[in-house]
């Protein structure tokens, strides 16, 4: 195949976008274990380390640690954006297809997990179906075609791209269900007791009512354990842990995907199609 300057354009944008997005998502320090305890993570942030503060302030503390995410998915939108624009001039999927496959090893070589496997075949799946859709789009559309064609395409590869990383996080803790599960009590536990000894009146140094703070905390510890290990409805939770989280992360996504992401890709599909015919004719 002779790669012309659209064609290269294409490429390289695309693949720098996606090894900063990774890049990103690494240093997050993101997981599956993240992932089954961020609910834990927002409860803590949201109680302990907000009081006091208005709104907007405490929205700032409770989003402040997913920032790098956030970005890393504004960058996700800016790959996809690369493939739209050039499938506004070209049905041509095998530059789509190459891309998504160099992205998916780029995944197994930078993660090596179960998640891993299954963004891989989302990248190899929407590579080979994001640059025809785009194409059909930018034919049968006859108004705001140049947004439209990122955005609806962008939304669509995104959605797939969604539902199997969901899948994947659902298989990820399914397969070693019983030390997400542990890990989700020990947090959940952790956290309950900061939130406690915190809501405690303001008392001396050293002890509560006479008894040291360790063996305080260590009794409340016990306490919020056996008061978990006792609830029907919280052993039920426990059980479905890997739907649940799974459901957790594709809500969250999609949220950002209907309105931020394909919107964001609309803008920059626009930026880059007018480019093309300006630049690459």
């Amino acid at each position: 195949m002779k790669f012309g300057p659209r064609e290269i354009f294409t490429i390289a944008g695309s693949l720098i976008s996606y090894i900063l997005f990774v890049f990103l998502i690494a240093v997050s320090n993101i997981s599956v274990n993240s992932l089954v305890n961020l609910q834990n993570s927002l409860l803590k942030s949201a109680i302990l380390q907000t009081n006091g503060l208005d709104t907007l302030a405490a929205l700032s503390i409770v989003i402040e640690p997913f920032k790098a995410i956030f970005l890393g998915l504004l960058l996700l939108s800016l790959y996809f954006s690369f493939l739209t624009a050039y499938g506004f001039h070209s049905s041509n999927k095998s530059i789509g297809l190459i891309v998504g496959a160099v992205c998916a090893i780029i995944t197994i070589v930078a993660f090596h997990s179960i998640l891993s496997l299954f963004v891989a075949v989302a990248l190899l799946l929407t590579g080979t179906y994001v640059v025809p859709l785009a194409n059909t789009y930018a034919k049968e559309m006859k108004k705001w075609v140049r947004f439209r064609v990122g955005s609806n395409a962008t939304a669509k590869a995104l959605l797939i791209f969604n539902v199997l990383l969901a899948v994947g996080v659902f298989v990820a803790i399914l397969s070693n269900a019983q030390f997400y599960t542990v890990s989700f009590k020990a947090e959940l536990t952790s956290n309950l007791e900061e939130i406690t000894m915190a809501s405690l009146p303001d008392i001396p140094v050293g002890n509560v009512q006479g008894i040291p703070v360790t063996d305080t905390r260590k009794e409340i510890g016990k306490k919020i354990a056996e008061s978990l290990a006792n609830s029907p409805m919280f052993n039920a939770y426990l059980r479905w842990l890997p739907v649940l989280s799974a459901i957790g992360v594709w809500f969250l996504l999609e949220i950002l995907r209907n309105l931020v992401l394909s919107n964001v890709s609309g803008v920059l599909s626009y930026v880059f199609t007018k480019f093309h015919e300006k630049r690459m004719k």
